[in-house]
């Protein structure tokens, strides 16, 4: 058995230890010699004088929240098939030049049945009707709409997870 101190939290969570030295309005306590610290420190807490481990969730849910905010917007960002052509859907690039089109049309300056050559995931150029480009950029839009639905499902699961087997079974649905 060796002898450690440990500082915690109000809610017996382990913020720091150390095995010599001080450690400023820490506990000792006696472990096992071959006791170590196998995850992150704060998912220890210190109950019925032993250290348990006990995975911090609010912690572990804000991980994984943020890892689905990237999958989000890579699914956005995803390319897109039409009518056998492949084209790049980035947000903050592509889908404006789409966007555009259909302000030209609004202002009056293009029909939908005007045509235009647009460049294609390949770097090929292939001619679209602006009724078309506008057909692309509302698939994109339902896409986009249908990942933050699946998202929104999967935010609502995790507020209600209450354990890493809990928070590991939430994924995105199929097809999203």
């Amino acid at each position: 058995m060796k002898k450690i101190k440990i500082l915690i939290d109000e809610n017996k969570r382990l913020l720091a230890y150390c095995d010599f030295g001080e450690l400023e309005n820490s506990m000792e306590i006696t472990v096992d010699d071959d006791f170590q610290f196998n995850k992150s420190l704060d998912d220890y807490v210190y109950q019925d004088k032993k250290i348990v481990y006990s995975p911090n969730l609010d912690r572990i849910k804000k991980q994984v929240n943020e890892k689905w905010k990237m999958e989000r917007q890579e699914k956005i960002d995803a390319d897109l098939e039409y009518k056998g052509s492949i084209f790049q859907m980035r947000e903050v690039i592509d889908v404006k030049n789409f966007e555009q089109r259909g302000l030209q049309i609004a202002l009056g300056q293009k029909q939908l049945t005007d045509k235009e050559e647009w460049r294609l995931k390949d770097n090929t150029f292939k001619e679209f009707t602006y009724k078309e480009l506008l057909e692309i950029v509302n698939l994109w839009g339902e896409r986009k709409k249908k990942i933050w639905l699946d998202l929104k499902r999967m935010w609502k699961e995790l507020e209600k997870a209450n354990s890493i087997e809990e928070i590991e079974k939430i994924t995105w649905s199929e097809g999203i």
